[in-house]
């Protein structure tokens, strides 16, 4: 699952270095991983704890908390210095609604924009937490994931009609960021039988291949360049030309199955030392990514040289594993540490 995850990762840097159209797959392959993962921190929780909600809770504060608040503080303090974060966003940001907002939000040229995805990954968390821990198994848990579902589709709905005076790539970003709810519950399910899951592989693969080539064709026509190339199946490239909002859940189906292959008979590539290191320090390596980028782009303006190009992004790699190592060995690792030691007894 580290490896899955380091996986995950270097799609979207990929993705938002400009070189990989397709580089948003990680979004959805992460949130099936969480789902998968969290599953069994709670299933932990409850095997060492009379109180397993506290205790998932304190897990999960220890494991963001810190270096989230750091880099908040840190990152809206530079924008606010260049007059680039809006108050909305400082507000949404403190209460993990930063994906709630995102339509009504200019972040653009923000050094914080990529943490929408966190927000949606602890409302992610929470309600998984209060079915998994409080809910009663058997029908009234699937009655509960099955509401949260309806809510999820129903979101997207209501941001379909309601949004239709917003350009085609602002409201198809807010239908795609609104929730990845439907990813996250496809963890969870393949967490309880993965096998079943697994099953499907190969079919879910060539379901992606061809429902990509799909939204390319009808969407954007045939690709031209690179990036369209790559690009193809983007959630939110078609929005114009009426997004189908249908293939949300059908990639949370596809990407389930990946979990539950790499669970079950995983490829030796993804046992690689370099991914499972990487997925070991994803959080970090997300945090810091987007702003590093961002920062280099500024500095080299746009169309650089090729070579000036490679350059960027070979740096801004380097610079993220970087400060990830350093984040996890002086800020995360401490005060995952110390929280846990303080909260052992909950």
């Amino acid at each position: 699952m580290d490896g899955l995850r380091g996986v995950a990762f270097l799609l979207v840097f990929f993705f938002h270095a400009g070189w990989l159209g397709l580089g948003w797959i990680g979004v959805p392959l992460f949130f099936a991983a969480s789902g998968f993962l969290i599953s069994g921190s709670v299933a932990r929780a409850r095997a060492a704890s009379t109180r397993p909600l506290r205790r998932f809770l304190a897990w999960r504060i220890a494991r963001i908390v810190p270096l989230y608040a750091m880099w908040l503080g840190m990152g809206v303090a530079v924008d606010v210095a260049f007059a680039e974060v809006e108050p909305l966003e400082i507000g949404t940001l403190l209460t993990w609604t930063y994906n709630l907002a995102r339509p009504w939000v200019d972040a653009t040229d923000s050094r914080v924009a990529h943490l929408w995805s966190l927000s949606a990954e602890e409302q992610c968390y929470g309600l998984a937490a209060v079915i998994l821990l409080l809910v009663p198994e058997g029908r009234s848990r699937r009655i509960g994931w099955g509401l949260a579902l309806a809510a999820a589709a129903g979101a997207r709905v209501a941001l379909w009609y309601g949004l239709d005076d917003l350009d085609p790539y602002t409201r198809g970003d807010a239908i795609y960021q609104v929730t990845q709810l439907e990813c996250f519950v496809a963890g969870v399910f393949v967490w309880q039988n993965p096998a079943r899951w697994s099953r499907w592989y190969r079919s879910a693969l060539v379901g992606l291949v061809l429902l990509c080539f799909l939204h390319q064709t009808r969407s954007l026509g045939w690709p031209t360049t690179w990036w369209q190339l790559t690009s193809s199946g983007l959630p939110f490239a078609g929005t114009a030309a009426g997004q189908p909002l249908w293939s949300y859940p059908l990639l949370a189906l596809v990407f389930g199955t990946w979990v539950g292959r790499a669970v079950l008979t995983p490829p030796r590539w993804l046992a690689h030392r370099g991914l499972t290191h990487l997925g070991r320090r994803c959080f970090a390596l997300y945090v810091f990514h987007w702003p590093i980028l961002a920062s280099l782009d500024g500095l080299l303006g746009d169309s650089p040289p090729l070579l000036l190009e490679v350059v960027r992004v070979l740096v801004a790699l380097a610079l993220t594993v970087w400060l990830a190592e350093v984040s996890w060995r002086w800020v995360e690792a401490p005060s995952r540490r110390r929280i846990r030691t303080a909260t052992r007894h909950w």
